[in-house]
């Protein structure tokens, strides 16, 4: 999955919480950055904060659902207003920031679950994250391109 946290010491943190819960994570500190990644390796999920340097969260998020529709995007926020507004229109989920890590990580094993429920139907690749790298060349050459973020 990809983590996407400006404050260096909440993505160590959100990082470490996820990885002892079994998830191989990425990181970036900003969109720009995030693009970097997903260019390397399609995740399964996206964590998302909102207050990006250089570009807002929410920006970034509907420019994210428009090249990767399937993928879930699970907003970080500490912004209670937003929380309320923000989640039915772009988002699979978002959570509220605080020192329990609980409901993050509940809302990624809930929508990881769910999304290899359509891997078994048959809708998606079952282990996106097994593939070789030749596959995922192959699978990226289909896909919107995600300079259309930039």
């Amino acid at each position: 999955m990809l983590i996407v946290e400006h404050d260096r010491n909440h993505c160590l943190l959100l990082e470490e919480e996820l990885a002892g819960e079994g998830y191989r994570t990425l990181t970036a500190a900003s969109a720009a950055e995030a693009i970097d990644r997903l260019n390397e390796r399609a995740p399964d999920l996206v964590v998302l904060d909102l207050r990006l340097p250089g570009r807002h969260g929410a920006e970034f998020a509907e420019a994210l659902r428009a090249t990767h529709p399937g993928l879930p995007i699970v907003v970080h926020t500490g912004d209670a207003a937003y929380h309320q507004s923000f989640l039915p229109r772009t988002t699979a989920a978002c959570v509220l920031k605080n020192s329990d890590l609980r409901p993050l990580t509940e809302a990624v094993r809930r929508l990881l679950a769910a999304r290899c429920a359509q891997w078994s139907a048959g809708s998606a690749d079952p282990e996106p994250q097994a593939e070789s790298a030749r596959s995922r060349r192959e699978a990226s050459a289909n896909r919107p391109s995600v300079a259309a973020l930039a």
